[in-house]
């Protein structure tokens, strides 16, 4: 076992844990939008970034494992919320500000990073990038100019779902979320890239503009498909079924 301190409290994990998560032990969220527990780390994202003491500079949390009397500074580091704010102002230079009209709304990291940051406009002066809407299918609408490009949907459709459906295409700001060598998807639709998006970028075209989160019920339920018996939770308004989704770290499928 490793023992550390993450702002001040100490954490005792196993060898190999990645930073993020021996925070995530001890109670310090470290805000992310590229890392998933399901997912290989990535990194790409720059949100998680904390101070370690003989480093020479910030290192992400979501790709370093946990040493031996490691110290770590996250909320605790005024040179940590600075950058962590300037990555703010990067993607709301380009990000759309639709939150009253986004299904993610009330559940979006990015609103809940910049209110937390109070980053609630982007110092850069220029236009937006424009991408119109995409229909990936008839159940899935994307929208690129809210994407973060964090990669999660095209990850997650690669290694937790092996059907490599998904691809980035472009680049730099004006990277986009394609459906690989098609326009439109060949998969079983299961809807894990609207479920992971950390974002509005990916929504299902079913219930939209259908609901906000506060007026769901959540019920947690098992799936009847086989006899595995994996967990689901159910998303109803006025008893009408809205959503499905999976319980992350719940259940025989651990979400």
């Amino acid at each position: 076992m490793i023992t550390l301190t993450i702002d001040g409290k100490s954490a005792t994990v196993a060898k190999g844990t990645l930073v993020i998560e021996a925070a995530r032990q001890v109670g310090v969220m470290v805000p992310h939008f590229c890392y998933h527990p399901k997912l290989t780390p990535d990194a790409n994202c720059r949100m998680c970034l904390v101070e370690i003491e003989k480093m020479p500079r910030l290192q992400t949390s979501c790709s370093t494992q946990v040493a031996e009397g490691m110290v770590v500074k996250s909320a605790s580091s005024p040179v940590v919320q600075g950058a962590r704010k300037s990555v703010l102002d990067f993607i709301l230079a380009n990000h759309a500000l639709d939150c009253p009209v986004c299904d993610q709304g009330a559940r979006c990291d990015l609103q809940d990073f910049s209110h937390e940051y109070t980053a609630t406009t982007s110092g850069f002066k220029e236009l937006k990038r424009v991408f119109p809407k995409e229909y990936f299918s008839p159940l899935i609408e994307t929208q690129m100019n809210r994407c973060v490009q964090c990669l999660r949907c095209v990850r997650y459709c690669d290694q937790v779902m092996d059907v490599k459906a998904l691809a980035p295409v472009g680049r730099g700001t004006m990277t986009e979320i394609k459906a690989f060598g098609a326009h439109e998807l060949d998969c079983e639709f299961c809807g894990g890239c609207i479920q992971i998006c950390p974002v509005g970028a990916i929504t299902s075209r079913v219930s939209m503009y259908e609901f906000r989160p506060w007026m769901l019920k959540r019920t947690d339920s098992v799936c009847g498909y086989c006899g595995d018996g994996c967990q689901i939770t159910f998303q109803t308004k006025n008893n009408d079924l809205i959503e499905v989704n999976s319980t992350h770290g719940a259940g025989r499928n651990n979400g």
